[in-house]
């Protein structure tokens, strides 16, 4: 039993199955996307392994052989400290030679397309010749791509590339199996913003929101608005204040309390009234005509 408590992926898996009791050795679990993850055992040590697998979207054929590529990612380690070991990428059909200037003697270039951004690699080549040992950066480049195209060489001196769609990959599940190598970054929290979303979402709802809406005869798209802007027939209004929490009017109905962002439409060449207010402060008052471009309104309120 020793070895297995100093497996990590035996801590993940029966926190995954129901069947605690089971040894997860050999077992496939859904991964997210279209990842799967199974637990491996090194025969001689015991240790176990977790690996990460995903298939290719097509096929590759050189003309002799042909299959679905395969993107593996095993890690290991103690439970309390799992950590990457290596990703390999599986080859279904035998790769080129390595490339003439290649730091190392089994190398080839490869080219990793993730999304919209192109980098170029030096991948180590197995001694068989259909597989790639993929470094740690190029993994998470992986990783955090919809779609991931990777291109190299055939043993004809083709250009093949492998096509996949790594999206949706458990997060939870990669942090307890790999550490915190293949994190994903959080953007810091900023509550400012986090209360103009907040304030935004309800003035969609206001008094202000059903006279628009009554205007127009539908809800209107968050396409149709940009076209609207675009067009010269709205404008994007921000109203900030100091103190925050100020109630904001447009013609005279309530449109939500500020911080606030909302689209405010053109009703001919007559200017909408933009009114701020709080208790215990001057109220401010603002004639503008919509015609596309944005219209920052920020004040710092005054006492009565």
């Amino acid at each position: 039993m020793h070895r297995r408590a100093v497996g990590l992926a035996v801590v993940l898996c029966c926190a995954l199955s129901s069947r605690a009791q089971e040894s997860p050795v050999g077992k496939v679990f859904k991964a997210g996307g279209k990842w799967t993850y199974t637990v491996s055992e090194n025969k001689l040590t015991g240790a176990l392994y977790g690996i990460f697998e995903l298939k290719a979207n097509e096929a590759l054929s050189d003309g002799i052989s042909s299959g679905v590529p395969n993107f593996i990612i095993m890690c290991g380690g103690p439970a309390k400290a799992p950590t990457w070991i290596n990703s390999k990428l599986i080859s279904p059909i035998v790769l080129g030679k390595p490339s003439e200037f290649a730091a190392h003697a089994m190398q080839q270039t490869v080219v990793l397309r993730a999304d919209s951004k192109f980098h170029t690699h030096f991948w180590n080549m197995a001694d068989d010749f259909t597989t790639f040992f993929v470094d740690k950066g190029a993994t998470k480049e992986l990783i955090g791509s919809g779609d991931a195209r990777i291109q190299f060489r055939d043993a004809s001196e083709n250009q093949q590339v492998a096509v996949f769609s790594p999206g949706g990959i458990s997060q939870e599940m990669l942090t307890k199996a790999c550490g915190k190598t293949f994190a994903q970054p959080t953007a810091p929290s900023n509550p400012a913003l986090e209360e103009v979303v907040t304030n935004s979402e309800a003035a969609k709802g206001s008094p202000a929101a059903a006279v628009g809406l009554a205007n127009v005869g539908h809800p209107l798209s968050p396409e149709e608005m940009a076209d609207l802007v675009q067009k010269g027939q709205a404008s994007k209004c921000a109203v900030v204040t100091v103190p925050p929490g100020a109630e904001v009017e447009i013609d005279g109905n309530k449109a939500g309390v500020s911080p606030l962002v909302f689209v405010l439409l053109k009703q001919g060449d007559s200017p909408r009234t933009i009114t701020i207010k709080m208790t215990g402060y001057k109220t401010f008052e603002k004639k503008v005509v919509p015609d596309g471009k944005t219209i920052p309104i920020g004040l710092t309120l005054e006492k009565q």
